[in-house]
């Protein structure tokens, strides 16, 4: 169930929706029962991206923990939803945290980017 995608809903695991919501310790029972931490849904977006997008510091760091997610931090994808900072298209996880934190002047945002930079 851990590495289960669901087809209905763009091929998201649990463990995407749970860096989504920003339920680090959901997260984290997904990685230990065998989730795969850089599976993306059907926009290649992967649950680091979208920890990142929605602003979820907690999950970033238990993420950037998997030395494949930092082997993944490159990858471009998009959001699960249209973005309020107005980016379109297919962007890093630090670079939609960037945009995000230009567009709204928050630190969150701004260390999060700089975590994902680090981890490089």
């Amino acid at each position: 169930l851990a590495r289960h995608a669901l087809a209905f809903f763009g091929d998201r695991t649990l463990l995407f929706l749970a860096a989504w919501r920003g339920r680090s310790r959901c997260c984290k029972t997904l990685l230990d029962a065998g989730a795969d931490p850089v599976a993306v849904d059907t926009f290649n977006c992967s649950p680091l991206m979208v920890a990142a997008w929605a602003g979820h510091r907690r999950a970033v760091v238990l993420l950037l923990a998997d030395a494949h997610v930092r082997a993944d931090v490159r990858r471009e994808g998009s959001p699960p939803q249209t973005s309020s900072c107005g980016g379109r298209g297919a962007k890093t996880a630090a670079a939609w945290a960037r945009r995000k934190a230009e567009a709204f002047g928050d630190t969150n945002y701004l260390q999060i980017a700089t975590a994902i930079s680090g981890a490089r």
